[in-house]
């Protein structure tokens, strides 16, 4: 699209360079795709495939790239590094030649398919290198390959091939076994390029034509594109491009006559448009098909340094969104051909006349002329003509523009044309073609520097007194442009502030005569100044505060602008502001930032076009503000100029509507007329990978249970087990007109609550240890010039639960959950049933224990009381046995009768005390080897059943030596030992049994929290019937256990002791050799 009324201003040698087109390099070319790339695909689903011929093939989604190479131990993947073709067909499969063999892309499990080639005639062993491949425009099914053993013709449906080579027996075979580039015209003839030659196949009948002289490059492409309304062949052959006329089978080189300079042709390329581009030393030009002309595409690449350099273009690959890939000089770009139609102007490369860096501080439009101001002085350039003339300041020169660092122009009341640099102001002549200087800084230092005008920063025309307003250090002074008198204002001395000079960087004259000033230093940042009926200046500020919407969005004002309509705009490094002034002097002030829909915050530069659209450059783009002041339209990067901020500078428009913004890299020159506005071109969403547990995910061997459905890139669902479930998808924009700038938003449905937002920087998602269940992954995205995607990449995630979180699994265990607690509550109604008869039996139990202790005691009182008189009654009998000699025969006879009937009485007492003693027949230990672990942790899982609401822990090793000792009998202690600490603990007591070997023994310490026992009864505590004084009768007891445990433990050769504190706790030790002394 053109927007200079001359198109020939580009070829003026001196003067400037038109650009239609960036070619937008990736600085990391090599990286992202290898030596020498060549962009040849784009797949279904959006991805750019670039073939490198020693490096292998590599996959762009547009910022990062993955690289395929030869793995000799996986047969799946690339056959060769070195890739000569990458082809994708109607049906858009993805076909891959290599100089080892034919491979297709499987897109469903990332594999490279190897298609052998069956070779008829000739080495049978390897893989033919293949040239080209073509996709038969007649025959749906078919595939033509071509390569250096000959010609394949493969059926895919039919699953059948045949392959054509040269036979020089056979005049109606291939003149070569190696074939290039195939093409097929609107009959269904073949055209190919061999190593003898162009020819042309007809296949039904078979036929072949040789159409070309003999040529020995197969490498050299072939293409069929009209000419003068008629299908002709073109071919590269010696660096020149030639086309045959298929009915004369002329062979005619392409020149100048065609619009196509003598110079060597590197390239050919016919784009999905059907285009034709040229790639030549001399430039990159286009096949104009209506005019049967060459037309040169005006592109330049985005970085400057390369402008000096030979530059080399080829391999044009156009996408499906129109846009252009080229190579340049061994580097891969892009030109996006759906930008608004921005075109720059560069200074040419052999200029010498032109002093123009390609950084303006100023661009003026008068007339034909465009006034280009820079810190090298004052250009002018002929929009008409192209020529520049030149400005620079002359010292010996008054006549000359006061220094060369220009950067400010205004225009009187009558025409005149003033401009500014920072060391004085020039009035130019038009008649004499030179400048008058209207007003120079003092150039003597002086003692109070901030009164003298060291510096110029801004000029502003007022039409009322047809004078200049000139901002400098020391203040506002007013130049009348009729008798070149001076008056100064605002200077310190009659607005003191605090000893602070304001000064004035940007300044403005309204229509109604107003003054506005916005400062770079002092207190004042935004004034306004009346000059009432003295010429007395009025200031009054513009209010600021941060938080309220309707004062300035900042007090540092960079630009004041003018609308049609009397609105005042100013600029700031925070945002732009609107001020209107109502009839009555009141003032409304609307702020326009990133909220508001501006591309940026910081204000470079305002213009008005011809329909009251204001144009705002910022340092992130170009904002258009509609005339009704509410609609925000942005121009970025991708619209057709650099990603590069905008300078801060004074322009205006031309007469014919252009308008002119700068940037470091040329001139931005545009109508807005002509712009577009309306983008149809969104990014589309895929994923760029899929990693498992922090492993890639191989589709070729899947971890077990996970399962995925469809290709990667636009997978329809993934299954993952419960083992699996951290995963990461990586995810591209694919299409974006500037994919490094788009921003994402990710959600998974079933975990996030909200979207959650990235940039091209961070395209990946991460989720660990989500819990079983079914999610749904979202992502989309949104490019700097407001395109999204428009649909979101939807992917359905299911994650398996364990065995036992299945439904089954759950409904089964809920029916053993109800079945369980039926038969609990049957075997509790037994309990209790149980219970109650137990209670019953242990009353009944307990009266005849009492019953058997009232005999016990009344047993032993009544042996205590017999065995004293009997005592008694054997001395007795002993004394009168010594004087029995003495007395009558009757009375000694009587007395063994006594004698008998005392030593009866004391048998009946022994036997009875022996029976009661053998009544306990645990007290007979009956030893055998027993693990004492066992016996003491089933005595303490009783002990806690039986009493649920004490805690009894168990401290022991690992592992003992088996004991020999009556089991039942150590039972019965360490039951009365847990049952005595039970019944002394409170509930909820802490009860502890602690086992450890020392030596040849074992010890065994029960320690409870109960009362306690006094010391002074710890000697009788093991005495039979003894009951310690613990001041709860409530206890029952006979005082026979710890009696009984004495036994035990003394029959066992063993000791016990006790330890007690009244109040805390008892500790009873116990103590077992692992061995009795008999052993």
């Amino acid at each position: 699209m053109l927007f200079l009324s001359l198109a020939s201003i580009a070829h003026l040698a001196g003067a400037i360079d038109r650009v239609d087109h960036t070619l937008k390099l990736f600085a990391s070319s090599h990286a992202l795709f290898g030596d020498e790339p060549a962009m040849e695909a784009q797949d279904q689903y959006g991805f750019y495939w670039s073939a490198s011929r020693t490096g292998g093939l590599y996959r762009f989604d547009g910022v990062t790239s993955t690289h395929y190479q030869n793995d000799p131990d996986n047969p799946y993947s690339l056959a060769s590094n070195r890739v000569m073709r990458v082809y994708e067909d109607r049906k858009r499969r993805l076909w891959v030649g290599t100089e080892d063999g034919l491979q297709r892309f499987d897109f469903e499990t990332g594999r490279f398919i190897t298609v052998p080639l069956q070779v008829s005639i000739g080495p049978k062993n390897s893989a033919p290198h293949v040239f080209s491949i073509f996709h038969d425009r007649v025959a749906e099914d078919v595939l033509w390959v071509g390569t250096r053993s000959g010609l394949f013709r493969l059926d895919l449906a039919a699953g059948t091939q045949q392959h054509f080579t040269h036979q020089d027996q056979n005049p109606g075979g291939l003149p070569s076994k190696s074939l290039g580039a195939i093409a097929q015209d609107d009959g269904g003839s073949l055209w190919m390029r061999t190593g003898r030659g162009v020819i042309r196949l007809r296949t039904d009948p078979w036929r072949l034509e040789m159409m070309s002289p003999p040529a020995s490059s197969t490498n050299d492409g072939i293409y069929l594109s009209p000419y003068r309304k008629a299908m002709h062949v073109w071919y590269l052959h010696a660096q020149g491009l030639y086309r045959i006329d298929p009915v004369s089978r002329g062979n005619v080189k392409v020149g100048l006559e065609d619009g196509l300079p003598e110079a060597d042709v590197l390239d050919v390329s016919i784009d999905r448009s059907g285009r034709m581009w040229v790639c030549s030393m001399a430039g990159v030009y286009l096949w104009n098909a209506e005019r049967s002309r060459f037309e040169r595409f005006l592109v330049e690449p985005d970085d400057p340094s390369l402008f000096a350099k030979p530059t080399a273009y080829s391999h044009v690959f156009e996408d499906d969104q129109g846009n252009l890939w080229m190579t340049l000089n061994g580097s891969l770009g892009r030109i996006n051909m759906n930008g608004a139609g921005f075109q720059r102007l560069l200074t040419t490369r052999a200029s010498v006349k032109s002093i123009w860096d390609n950084a303006p501080s100023l661009l003026y439009r008068e007339g034909d002329h465009l006034w280009i101001g820079s810190s090298h002085g004052l250009d002018r350039l002929n929009v008409k003509s192209g020529k520049v003339r030149s400005y620079p300041h002359d010292p010996a020169d008054p006549r000359s523009v006061t220094r060369s660092d220009v950067a400010g122009a205004i225009q009187g009341n009558n025409g005149e044309l003033v401009f500014m640099s920072y060391f004085g102001v020039n009035l130019y002549r038009p008649e004499t073609d030179s400048f008058e200087r209207l007003f120079e800084p003092e150039k003597q230092p002086v003692a109070d520097r901030q009164q003298a005008d060291q510096i110029v920063f801004a000029i502003a025309w007022d039409r009322f007194r047809n004078g200049i307003w000139i901002s400098t250090a020391a203040g506002l002074r007013l130049l009348d442009l009729k008798t070149r008198r001076q008056t100064a204002f605002i200077s310190r001395h009659e607005f003191p502030l605090d000893g602070v000079t304001m000064h004035y960087g940007s300044i403005l004259v309204d229509r109604t005569g107003t003054l506005w000033a916005g400062g770079t230093s002092g207190p004042l940042w935004v004034a306004r100044i009346r000059l009432d009926g003295n010429n007395k200046p009025q200031l009054s500020t513009v209010p600021h505060d941060k938080a309220d919407e309707k004062t300035l969005s900042d007090p540092r004002a960079t630009y004041f602008f003018e609308d049609g309509a009397g609105d005042i705009w100013i600029g700031t490094a925070k945002g732009l502001n609107r001020v209107v002034t109502a009839a009555d002097g009141s003032t409304t002030i609307s702020r326009y930032g990133a909220r508001q829909g501006l591309s940026g915050e910081s204000i470079r530069c305002i213009v008005e076009d011809k329909d009251g659209v204001l144009w705002v450059a910022t340092d992130k783009g170009i904002s258009r503000i509609a005339a009704d002041r509410k609609q925000v339209f942005n121009y970025v990067s991708a619209d057709g100029f650099e990603k590069r901020p905008f300078s801060n500078l004074r322009t205006n428009r031309g007469g014919d509507g252009m308008l002119y913004f700068s940037q470091d890299s040329g001139i931005l020159a545009f109508n807005p007329d002509t712009l577009g506005q309306q983008r149809t071109i969104t990014p589309r969403m895929a994923l760029t990978g899929i990693a498992v547990m922090h492993e890639p995910l191989d589709r070729a061997a899947l971890p077990n249970g996970v399962g995925i459905d469809g290709p990667n890139a636009a997978p329809r669902s993934l299954t993952l087990p419960y083992t699996h479930s951290v995963f990461s998808l990586g995810f591209a924009a694919l299409g974006a007109s500037d994919p490094a700038s788009a921003v994402y938003a990710h959600k998974l449905d079933g975990f996030d609550r909200d979207w959650i937002r990235t940039d091209a920087d961070r395209r990946i998602a991460t989720y660990t240890n989500l819990e079983p269940g079914d999610y749904v992954f979202r992502v989309n995205a949104t490019t700097m010039d407001g395109m999204r995607s428009p649909q979101d990449l939807v992917l359905p995630i299911t994650i398996t639960p364990p065995f036992w979180k299945t439904w089954w699994f759950r409904t089964l265990a809920l029916a053993l959950v109800v079945a369980a607690t039926y038969w609990a509550h049957r075997l509790r109604i037994r309990f209790l049933q149980r219970s109650y008869e137990l209670k019953t039996l242990t009353i009944q139990a307990r009266a005849e224990l009492d019953v058997a202790a009232a005999q016990q005691r009344f047993v032993a009182m009544v042996s205590h009381e017999f065995r004293n008189p009997l005592a008694l009654m054997e001395t007795a009998l002993g004394n009168l046995s010594r004087m029995r000699g003495e007395m009558p025969a009757g009375v000694s006879e009587r007395l063994q009768k006594i004698q008998r009937a005392r030593q009866r009485m004391q048998g009946l007492i022994d036997n009875y005390l022996t029976e009661e003693t053998m009544k306990s027949p645990d007290l007979n230990p009956r030893r055998q080897e027993t693990a004492l672990l066992t016996l003491v942790q089933d005595v303490v899982d009783y002990a806690q059943g039986a009493a649920p609401k004490h805690q009894i822990g168990l401290e022991a090793p690992a592992e003992l030596p088996l004991m020999f000792i009556d089991r039942e009998m150590i039972r019965v202690a360490l039951s009365n030992l847990l049952d005595n600490a039970v019944k002394y603990s409170p509930q909820g007591g802490a009860i502890r049994m602690r086992v450890a070997q020392q030596e040849e023994q074992v010890v065994i310490e029960v320690e409870d929290s109960g009362v306690g026992i006094p010391e002074e009864q710890l000697p009788q505590i093991f005495d039979k019937f003894f009951r310690a004084d613990h001041g709860k009768e409530s206890i029952k007891g006979v005082g026979l256990g710890l009696h009984l445990v004495k036994k035990i433990v003394d029959l066992h050769e063993g000791s016990i002791t006790v330890r007690s504190q009244v109040g805390v706790s008892t500790t009873f030790i116990l103590t077992l050799p692992l061995r009795p002394a008999f052993d």
